[in-house]
């Protein structure tokens, strides 16, 4: 019996055997560390200065609503929850790029999901729109960032890598 026709169910469709990514190493792979720690320290910074803008946000509600009147034990809890959950996203998507960065790093992709879950844990699960509005007043910088910086690199994630390797011979799949 052949042996192909045992292995050919379990094959991934999505994978070609030609698409094999060589991975980083020399200057490329410093440069993409030294800036993924620069990053890395960037968005530590940024975490832990939106404690107070958290803070803040339980106590007087969602920026732009105004002032809360008579808020009861109800919107309290609720505030502190959406806040705790912010925070704990926000700990996941940095802890993830951390891990990412210690094993593979070296895989273009995993560099890349790296970079990104460095971005999305510090601009879009809420740190960089508490630390606006402790810091600044409100979350205007944050909504602009985030409109700025996080369409493209999702985009081009999905676009570059949609099975896990880098893909393009311009990404007709």
């Amino acid at each position: 019996m052949n042996k192909t026709s045992k292995v050919g169910i379990f094959r991934n469709p999505l994978a070609s055997p030609a698409s094999t990514t060589p991975p980083l190493s020399g200057r490329w792979l410093l440069v993409a560390k030294i800036t993924w720690i620069a990053l890395a320290a960037g968005a530590l910074l940024i975490f832990v200065s939106s404690l107070p803008g958290y803070a803040i946000r339980t106590i007087n509600g969602i920026p732009g609503h105004g002032a809360i009147e008579n808020a009861g034990n109800g919107f309290i809890i609720f505030q502190t929850a959406n806040s705790l959950i912010s925070l704990a996203s926000g700990i996941l998507s940095l802890s993830l790029a951390i891990i990412l960065y210690r094993h593979k790093f070296e895989n273009p992709a995993v560099a890349a999901v790296s970079f990104y879950l460095l971005l999305y844990g510090t601009i879009m699960t809420g740190p960089l729109e508490a630390w606006g509005w402790y810091w600044l007043g409100n979350t205007d910088f944050a909504v602009n960032v985030q409109s700025m910086l996080m369409a493209t690199p999702t985009v081009a994630l999905l676009v570059l890598f949609p099975n896990g390797k880098f893909v393009p011979n311009w990404t007709r799949w």
